[in-house]
């Protein structure tokens, strides 16, 4: 199985060239509070991969041990809401629900808190909405890609966990806008004092 850490490796050497790169161009100096918020994103992102596409199983004997346990594979869904609902009437427990249907939701909710923090042009809902719908249709993509190159689908290609992930988004920009406002206010109370 290809595992993360053969991703771990290169990611890190990519945003280590990235940093360098553009540090020099930028010539600016950041507070702790800036690397802090970016490494968080980066480790992040990684999170995000390892939960969504690694380990990727590619060896002959693994494929066929797969095929002997479930068949040929997992199966694709794109009707919306479709298996919210079978997974909300199947006879599994409630904890299992939930944490089929909150991990999707939470998903992607921290790039949703994360991007008005590093871009100004994504404090608006529509650019962040864009962003968020692009980014759950490309895990699904890629979910379904390595499943036609390894000729099985190791992952369920689903159209509900991106409606899942993009709400989980769009909640963390609103939680970002809301703190936003509430600790503009409370800077606003400290300068007029």
């Amino acid at each position: 199985m290809l595992k993360i850490t053969f991703f771990f490796v290169f990611y890190f050497a990519i945003i280590l060239i990235y940093e360098v790169i553009s540090g020099k161009k930028q010539k600016v100096h950041h507070t702790a509070g800036y690397w802090v918020l970016k490494a968080a994103f980066y480790i992040y992102v990684l999170l995000l991969v390892k939960v969504t596409i690694f380990p990727i199983p590619f060896q002959k004997s693994e494929l066929e041990g797969l095929r002997r346990s479930f068949g040929e594979g997992f199966g694709m869904n794109f009707i919306p809401m479709k298996s919210i609902m079978n997974i909300a009437n199947s006879n599994v427990n409630l904890s299992t629900k939930f944490r089929q249907i909150a991990g999707n939701f939470i998903l992607l909710f921290p790039l949703g808190l994360y991007l008005p923090l590093a871009k100004d042009r994504f404090r608006k809902a529509k650019e962040v909405f864009a962003l968020l719908l692009i980014s759950a249709c490309f895990i699904e993509m890629v979910q379904f890609l390595i499943g036609r190159i390894i000729h099985y689908n190791y992952r369920v290609v689903d159209i509900d966990d991106v409606i899942l992930n993009v709400c989980g988004g769009i909640v963390g920009f609103f939680v970002w806008k809301i703190a936003n406002k509430y600790f503009a206010k409370i800077e606003m109370t400290y300068k007029s004092n």
